[in-house]
């Protein structure tokens, strides 16, 4: 799931099932943005500490609450291992 064309758009309806499902573990999956402002990325960092930037890029936990926050700029899923 993970792209590298900003015009593929992440499938978080998919992932929220898989999740829904237990087939997902919500604390072992980020999500990669792209494009995002100062102002954005400082929101993020204040939902959660672990948010990290590099290279123009933001990775971020999926949020408990199955809610991310600027999906239009999400380009990909990453799974960490369990």
């Amino acid at each position: 799931m993970l792209s590298d064309d900003l015009e593929e758009k992440v499938d978080f309806d998919a992932v929220k099932k898989e999740i829904s499902e237990g087939e997902l573990d919500i604390r072992y999956i980020r999500i990669i943005y792209e494009g995002l402002t100062e102002e954005e990325i400082k929101k993020l960092q204040k939902q959660d500490d672990r948010v990290e930037v590099k290279d123009k890029k933001v990775i971020a936990p999926y949020p408990s609450d199955s809610n991310p926050l600027y999906q239009d700029k999400a380009t990909g899923i990453l799974y960490l291992p369990a």
